[in-house]
């Protein structure tokens, strides 16, 4: 009687491994290449923004961007304007610096907010319309429900802002009457400073502003111009609320 010998080929071994490699290994490249998409210029303006417009029922715009989503934000010629109005608001720089883990954290911890040479020009026709009207339609009565109702329920959040800026900032509102003139009020010049906003501590307080009203009206016409400077320090309470305020302003006519 002979003998039966079976013979079975051996198993590959790290067939698996090698695949589980190459996967890993895509998915990596898949999240870096994602990466640079999202965080790309041409992303940021041909996506975000323009939903971010939509949002508001606005277009919004801008001429370059830098984004890194761990640390900065930084947005060149910034321009918002409502749905069939004129524009309500455009910027040269806004910047923003950081800590995205922070933030996930549940602190508000950021470094630096700056706005350089914003202009907002606010426009009301003689009939009590604005340019303000698109945006402020585009919030329902559920959206500021639901709005209130979490700010009543939540605690107050966890900021750590060291410095924000607002450099040479204009707000020009002009009503247009009915009888053909116009009231302009106009905030020129304005440059404020905040240092150390946080919960339960000191914080500082610098601004200054040129401040002209021209009234070209048929019956109370008149114009005023003035300078405003002043610089404060302040405390803030644990749920963030002005607890104290030493300083001073000046008024020049």
């Amino acid at each position: 009687m002979s003998d039966l010998t079976l013979k079975s080929e051996p198993r590959r071994r790290g067939g698996w491994l090698r695949k589980l490699v190459w996967v890993a290994a895509g998915l990596a490249v898949l999240l870096v290449v994602a990466y640079f998409v999202v965080t790309s210029n041409a992303f940021v303006k041909g996506v975000v923004l323009p939903r971010v417009g939509a949002a508001l029922n606005a277009d919004l715009s801008a001429g370059d961007v830098q984004f890194s989503p761990f640390s900065q934000l930084v947005i060149r010629d910034v321009k918002l304007t409502p749905k069939g109005a004129e524009t309500l608001l455009t910027a040269s720089l806004v910047r923003a610096r950081y800590s995205l883990f922070s933030i996930l954290g549940g602190n508000l911890a950021i470094e630096e907010i700056t706005l350089e040479s914003p202009t907002v020009t606010l426009l009301e026709n003689a009939d009590g319309t604005s340019n303000l009207d698109p945006l402020l339609k585009a919030k329902s009565p559920e959206r500021k429900a639901s709005a209130v109702a979490a700010a009543k329920s939540s605690a107050p959040p966890k900021v750590d802002l060291k410095s924000v800026s607002l450099k040479n900032a204009t707000v020009k509102r002009t009503k247009r009457l009915k009888d053909g003139g116009t009231v302009v009020l106009e905030l020129s010049n304005v440059n404020v400073t905040a240092a150390n906003l946080k919960n339960g501590s000191p914080g500082k307080l610098d601004l200054a502003a040129a401040i002209a009203m021209n009234n070209s009206s048929t019956t109370n016409a008149g114009s005023l111009a003035a300078k405003m400077e002043g610089g404060f320090t302040f405390d803030l309470s644990p749920d963030l609320k002005p607890a104290k305020l030493n300083g001073k302003a000046a008024f020049t006519v």
